[in-house]
């Protein structure tokens, strides 16, 4: 999958040959979270990923995680970490942990946090 591509519930369902409602229904009951929950996760780390692997610009990163406003990328980000990402980059300095894990099983404990970041 292509972090950057304009995903939706609509066409991820039209692609698995399912409604919405099913889709979101298997979705929730195998992953634990939704697929819109689920998608800004998987952005969110493939950015902190970006981030600490190489020397793009934080709107570049931005851009190729899906955001085409700098602005809503940062906030997201900020809402999901609780710092923003130039922070989180310069803090993290190569320490990077590539298991999503622990994260996913804090999104799936408090889904709301997703949605309260949109």
């Amino acid at each position: 999958m292509e972090p950057a591509r304009n995903w939706s519930v609509d066409s991820l369902a039209r692609h698995a040959g399912l409604s919405r409602s099913v889709l979101s229904a298997r979705f929730s009951s195998k992953v634990g979270m939704g697929p819109s929950a689920y998608l800004t996760l998987w952005r969110m780390t493939k950015a902190r990923e970006m981030l600490i692997n190489t020397r793009l610009p934080i709107a570049d990163i931005a851009e190729r995680c899906g955001y085409a406003s700098l602005p809503a990328f940062h906030r997201r980000f900020t809402a999901i970490f609780g710092i923003g990402p130039g922070q989180w980059r310069k803090q993290n300095n190569g320490a990077y942990d590539s298991s999503a894990r622990r994260l996913a099983a804090s999104f799936a404990a408090e889904p709301s946090k997703l949605q309260r970041a949109g």
